[in-house]
């Protein structure tokens, strides 16, 4: 076990009301009673933010997936548990080539949540986990059972599918359909082909949800185009390649977003835009668009 402070960006401790430290658990390392206990505390958290889950099948999801490794992040607020991120890797091979697929799961109480708690850590674990495995082809696989998360990845990330700027490339929808297989996704019939049943479902308020429908962020409204019936406990299959390419140019797009720049880098190799420049400066600047989207949407 590995425990953390909570700290902002500027370095600065979090408002009282928020997540204080974190402690990672990597479940292989426990022992069951311990696993019994840990299951309990993530559990009750888990059902003050979802519906739809039994305890049985949160536990097989969340501390006892038969990933090849699995590692919880626990938040706390003065000791107590307050929110997790799962995160579970596993070993897959698809159109005949070995790749790590990354998934998770995370909730945090409403009272302790601020913009962007999961996304921060899952991003810097992220970054570690490819600079550990460089020759690895890496993915996150995502179903997002709510706008919330989608939002949060989507405004920044320079690769990530589906998404409303542009298109899925063929290899990518096929990929995502084997990976809905190997997983065990069940697709929704009369839905999106990238709507999958979940089963979990985001508590929120009726106000919540007017606030998610009329939010203005592009994001937001696309995620809800393809998945409207996200309350079902429907989820959107998400893929994003955990490559240097899209790492770096991510970050360089989410300091535009902090910063209210009003440029991004974005990617047109699968869009209209395929031919290549051959000079890198070019590159970057080809993929360069004008205005940044300027919405932001608070938690």
């Amino acid at each position: 076990m590995r425990l953390r402070g909570g700290r902002g960006s500027a370095g600065r401790v979090r408002p009282d009301t928020m997540y204080d430290s974190i402690e990672t658990i990597h479940p292989h390392d426990c022992t069951e009673q311990q696993l019994s206990e840990i299951c309990d505390k993530l559990y009750a958290i888990h059902q003050q933010v979802f519906d739809g889950v039994s305890k049985e099948a949160f536990v097989h999801y969340v501390v006892k997936s038969p990933a090849d490794h699995t590692k919880l992040d626990i938040f706390k607020h003065r000791g107590k548990w307050v929110g997790y991120l799962a995160t579970h890797d596993f070993s897959v091979v698809v159109d005949g080539e070995e790749c790590v697929i990354r998934r998770g799961e995370a909730g945090m109480l409403k009272t302790h949540r601020h913009p962007n708690w999961a996304t921060k850590t899952m991003a810097w674990d992220g970054v570690r986990f490819k600079l550990r495995h460089l020759n690895k082809r890496i993915f996150v696989l995502g179903c997002f059972v709510n706008p919330a998360m989608y939002y949060t990845l989507a405004r920044f990330m320079y690769e990530l599918y589906p998404s409303h700027r542009t298109q899925t490339p063929p290899r990518i929808t096929r990929m995502m359909e084997a990976l809905a297989g190997i997983f065990h996704l069940e697709r929704v019939q009369g839905e999106n082909p990238f709507v999958r049943r979940v089963g979990w479902q985001v508590k929120e308020r009726p106000s919540e949800h007017e606030r998610l429908l009329h939010s203005g962020c592009p994001e937001i409204e696309f995620y809800l185009s393809l998945n409207p019936h996200y309350d079902k406990g429907y989820g959107l299959e998400v893929l994003i390649p955990l490559s240097l390419k899209n790492l770096i140019l991510s970050f360089f797009n989410s300091v535009s977003v902090r910063t209210n720049m009003r440029w991004r880098f974005t990617n047109h190799e699968a869009g209209v835009l395929e031919q290549q420049t051959s000079s890198p400066l070019t590159t970057l600047l080809a993929c360069a668009q004008y205005p940044a989207g300027e919405h932001e949407l608070a938690d």
